[in-house]
């Protein structure tokens, strides 16, 4: 058996895995898994610029010109409030 023929039995198998009865139970399964991945995301804290804002994350560009080839590096980080304070 070759590799292609044995990857699409495994294909097959897992797409009969996922056979549903009616459309419902297709659209109850889609509403399911994103409920499952919305759940998993927030508890991971994965909304970047909220944690940008609390200083968590920041961001790195790597930069080369086209005319001169020589590369240049940006980081950006938050700065915090009290640094950004005038006069107080």
């Amino acid at each position: 058996m070759s590799r292609l023929s044995a990857a699409l039995l495994d294909l097959k198998a897992k797409a009969s895995a996922l056979r549903f009865s009616g459309e419902q139970d297709a659209l109850d399964y889609a509403a399911h898994s994103g409920e499952v991945v919305s759940r998993s995301l927030a508890s991971q804290r994965i909304n970047s610029l909220d944690r940008y804002v609390e200083g968590d994350v920041g961001c790195y560009i790597s930069l080369q010109s086209r005319r001169t080839g020589h590369q240049g590096h940006l980081v950006f980080f938050r700065v915090p409030a009290q640094a950004c304070a005038v006069g107080g």
